[in-house]
């Protein structure tokens, strides 16, 4: 589907006023959703990330966000009338390495400080269920993105402000501090903030639709 395509369809979709819920706190996705014109509510699924593993970033991305979405079913319970559900997950891979939230102090420095070394490759998955058909969707969102060598006092303002360690990766790419330093940018900046709009438009399309079969 062609952007102005599924922009009218999307907007086709939002004028019937679905009930959309996004399973996510993360700050950056809400933006996204506000962006988009989405009214939604807000429902964190609170699992335990660090008892799901899997080798391939792409594998665990999708995992993650099928668990928090099975969390967040169960919690809602049976509904009757079209409910969609969104919820995601995103790591930073660095060197063929998947990088998760820092955990510490020293840990944040050592992937920002990185990052002015080798491309960080974003890695997300979203899942979309249709709560009254039981029809779930789901897409795998990547961009990548290149830096120039990051100064250390912009490496230590981004730690003392906190933010750092509620992203994947420590990767904060539309911080002011950070944004300049770009060089170069594979995807697009929604995707790097956790959840590209084509992608989540297209999986909501597609669980409206399903309650049309």
């Amino acid at each position: 589907m062609q952007p102005e395509e599924q922009n009218r369809a999307l907007s086709n979709f939002l004028s019937s006023k679905p009930r959309i819920i996004l399973g996510s706190g993360s700050f950056g996705r809400k933006a996204i959703f506000k962006e988009l014109g989405i009214d939604f509510e807000v429902l964190k699924p609170d699992i335990d990330e660090k008892a799901i593993r899997k080798e391939r970033p792409e594998d665990l991305v999708l995992a993650l966000a099928h668990a928090k979405s099975a969390v967040l079913r169960d919690r809602i319970g049976p509904v009757t009338d079209p409910v969609y559900l969104v919820t995601a997950d995103q790591v930073v891979v660095y060197r063929d390495t998947i990088r998760e939230k820092p955990t510490s102090e020293a840990e944040a420095r050592e992937f920002i400080s990185g990052y002015g070394e080798a491309p960080a490759k974003t890695v997300g998955g979203i899942v979309v269920c249709n709560l009254a058909t039981k029809k779930t969707f789901e897409s795998l969102d990547i961009a990548e993105v290149h830096f120039k060598p990051i100064p250390v006092e912009v490496r230590e303002a981004l730690i003392e402000e906190g933010t750092v360690f509620l992203c994947a990766g420590g990767l904060m790419v539309e911080h002011e501090l950070i944004w300049p330093l770009v060089t170069k940018l594979d995807g697009t900046m929604d995707s790097i903030m956790g959840m590209g709009k084509h992608v989540v438009a297209s999986l909501l399309l597609e669980a409206a639709a399903s309650s049309d079969d």
